[in-house]
């Protein structure tokens, strides 16, 4: 079932990554506008510049952020308000990973796993959850993982950071 999403605006993270950038093709296929987010460049993407040229700046804004930088974020989502003035959805799909034993991480490492997989959810499920409370309404997806509530060796920070997607998404869902 195709679910119909013209002129729907959504913004998608890890938008150059695998499941973001099939995605974000999926949403512009069923009519959505789409604000497609990464910390790299396009330029560094064929595949985006593609898109780009594909559905021009009316139905997809590619900005360059990191996902776990507040200042970033509100920076993004100044630009989704200013160029479309709305938010209908927000796919979050960032995330951070680094393998290895609890015990062999740095207090450095582990937090970068945390602030790129938890703390990029929490910065962009805040300011998609004010934007969208201003438009009416959305809905909000973020990507978890199956480490998130059954534990692997070598996965700590980054299955710990997965479980804290699941509770936060649902306490978003209870507080709207």
């Amino acid at each position: 079932m195709h679910v119909p999403l013209q002129d729907k605006v959504i913004v998608v993270t890890g938008a150059l990554g695998k499941i973001g950038f099939a995605s974000t093709k999926m949403f512009l296929a069923r009519g959505a506008k789409v604000i497609a987010n990464d910390w790299i460049a396009a330029e560094q993407s064929p595949r985006m510049l593609g898109l780009l040229e594909q559905y021009g700046p009316d139905r997809l804004l590619f900005v360059q952020a990191d996902a776990s930088d507040e200042e970033q974020v509100a920076c993004l989502f100044r630009q989704i308000r200013e160029r479309f003035g709305r938010l209908d959805g927000s796919f979050h799909n960032s995330y951070t990973q680094n393998r290895k034993p609890v015990a062999a991480y740095t207090l450095e490492e582990w937090n970068q796993v945390i602030r790129g997989t938890l703390t990029s959810t929490f910065l962009m499920n805040k300011h998609a959850v004010l934007l969208m409370i201003a438009s009416g309404g959305g809905s909000i997806v973020n990507t978890s993982s199956v480490l998130g509530v059954q534990p692997r060796s070598g996965e700590g920070a980054y299955g710990t950071s997965k479980a804290g997607i699941h509770i936060l998404t649902q306490v978003i869902a209870a507080e709207n």
